[in-house]
């Protein structure tokens, strides 16, 4: 499982968020709208590929992260950083995708009030060094 998360000075939910994830995601990738806070430092310090990229909607930026991110899990979760998954949650979305491995199926949960979009994706090598850990904020 890959997950994508979109931040804007979101330092204060950082720790909590990638701590949750440890053990459980592939690969954690931000896409960070420039934040002016440690959102960045601290999600390089966990080992997150992190791209900046000026804020123009939150579409832009998760079409930018599926299109354009090195992504190779099979599955591809979009998170907020404010929002955690329950061991529970993380056994049924295991379920789930385990279960579902055609090409473009997509799944959708509803827990609570989150809603959790896992995306099937293929894996693109050539996109594996297309970023460094950060791309810059200026002239976009």
């Amino acid at each position: 499982m890959a997950v994508v998360m979109i931040s804007l000075n979101e330092a204060h939910n950082m720790e909590a968020v990638l701590e949750n994830l440890a053990g459980w995601a592939q690969q954690v990738f931000l896409v960070d709208s420039c934040s002016a806070d440690d959102t960045v430092s601290i999600a390089l310090r966990h080992g997150v590929h992190v791209v900046q990229r000026r804020f123009k909607g939150f579409g832009d930026q998760w079409n930018f992260a599926l299109n354009e991110l090195p992504i190779t899990a099979p599955w591809t979760m979009k998170l907020d950083p404010d929002e955690r998954l329950t061991d529970e949650l993380k056994q049924q979305i295991e379920l789930a995708t385990n279960k579902t491995r055609h090409r473009h199926t997509a799944c959708l949960f509803t827990f609570t009030s989150w809603v959790l979009w896992p995306v099937r994706l293929a894996a693109d090598s050539a996109l594996a060094n297309r970023f460094g850990a950060v791309q810059g904020c200026e002239g976009e």
